[in-house]
């Protein structure tokens, strides 16, 4: 995976609006205008989060009749997954190396 992907997943996550966007996504598809509803703000406003959001690769969007309708694309947030894992695998290692040494002085 290219890092420029894993920066607009993180930059896409690290708004709280986009991240409970994604919450409610998780449940199934949704409208924008259900999507926008628990939020204060301008439709404009939650078009351009859900821009980040579709840039991403985090959601699908499709059109039924006049209504856009918005679905959760999970192939993005495993990738960022598998990143961290495999982060969280070589510092956990370096943590124990350290955990040992330190036992032995």
């Amino acid at each position: 995976m290219v890092n420029s992907c894993l920066d607009e997943i993180f930059a896409a996550l690290a708004d709280p609006t986009r991240r409970a966007m994604l919450s409610e996504l998780a449940g199934g598809a949704r409208t924008v205008g259900e999507l926008a509803a628990p939020h204060s703000m301008t439709l404009p406003a939650i078009s351009k989060h859900l821009t980040v959001l579709r840039r991403a690769g985090l959601i699908s969007q499709r059109r039924d009749g006049r209504t856009q309708v918005c679905t959760l694309a999970a192939g993005s947030l495993r990738e960022a997954s598998v990143w961290l894992q495999q982060h969280h695998e070589f510092w956990t290692e370096r943590i124990d190396n350290l955990e040992r040494f330190l036992e032995t002085q």
